[in-house]
Parts: structure tokens; C-alpha cells; sequence
């Protein structure tokens, strides 16, 4: 399903992995309402250690993709898979 922060919330991703199990384009986002906050982050904070950072992903339809399965929507400031 959909991952909403709300207004005074936040979420920290530190060293985590989010699987977005999608049917169809467009099926799930990530959306961050005004007053929320949500970080991406590796475990150690050293961008030059690549084995400990943060993926969200989104699956289905046969495949898996981190990169191209997704896009940002600033009107909502939400990242739609």
C-alpha cells in the first residue's frame, strides 16, 4: 500500500529496505505531507561505505527495479512506483 507521512511526522530510513510489491505503474507511492519529514540515510553516515545504505525498491509485474519503477511528483512532493 501507500506510505504517507503526516503533518508533525517523520520517518528515518537508517540502513532499511522498503519492497513496494506493485501490479501496475503508478499503483503506490511514498507521500510526505507539509509539515512531515522523511530521511533516507546509510547506517554510518559515510556516503563512501556502500554496503550499509538504504534501498526501496518496487516489484512486480514479472520484475524488480530501484531506479526506473519510480517518480517524483513535486505538486504532491510524493515519490509515486
Amino acid at each position: 500500500g501507500n506510505l504517507t507521512i503526516k503533518d508533525g511526522g517523520s520517518l528515518t530510513f537508517r540502513n532499511a529496505t522498503l519492497k513496494m510489491n506493485c501490479t501496475e505503474n503508478g499503483e503506490y507511492r511514498i507521500e510526505v505531507e507539509d509539515g512531515g519529514s522523511f530521511s533516507i540515510m546509510d547506517k554510518d553516515g559515510d556516503m563512501n561505505t556502500t554496503e550499509d545504505g538504504s534501498n526501496i525498491t518496487a516489484v512486480g509485474m514479472g520484475s524488480s527495479c530501484s531506479a526506473g519503477g519510480w517518480r517524483f511528483i513535486p505538486s504532491t512532493k510524493a515519490i509515486e512506483f
